[in-house]
């Protein structure tokens, strides 16, 4: 194993798991606008998946509001969510996410591993609906990119 970043395809999304009466985590989420998948853009405006299938395997709570940037946000805490057996699973593993009132997006998201913050992204300049090109997200891996793990 080269442990180097690579680009892949976007993979096919399931079909058939959209009946109205499936429960919600059984749905398969289909964004309306298309950013690349488990990037920090795609976490930030459609946190969907995220939230279903990491915040909600930690213990949360709502614990206030603030002003981010302006914006009114909602406070949430996690503690340890889902364990990935990697460097990173520790029972002190905590994230905090500010979530706009208005749009649902997350405007913060804080994660800390024993009250240290290893990784803190906040939204700097947010407008809705506004048009992007097609190109606003494209990534490729620098030649050479290690991964982290």
């Amino acid at each position: 194993m080269h442990r180097l970043g690579t680009q892949r395809p976007v993979r096919n999304r399931p079909r058939g798991l959209s009946h109205a009466d499936f429960p919600g985590p059984s749905r398969v989420y289909e964004p309306i606008t298309p950013l690349p998948a488990e990037t920090l853009p795609e976490t930030l405006v459609h946190p969907a998946g995220y939230c279903q299938n990491f915040l909600s395997t930690g213990v949360c709570a709502v614990v206030g509001s603030d002003v981010v940037n302006g914006r009114e946000a909602v406070l949430l805490e996690c503690d340890h969510p889902r364990a990935t057996e990697l460097p990173g699973d520790r029972p002190d593993f905590r994230i905090e996410v500010a979530v706009d009132r208005g749009t649902g997006i997350i405007l913060r998201l804080v994660e800390s591993m024993g009250g240290s913050i290893t990784r803190q992204v906040d939204v700097v300049d947010l407008g809705t609906d506004v048009p992007l090109p097609p190109s606003a997200f494209d990534f490729v891996f620098p030649t050479g990119t290690t991964m982290l793990y």
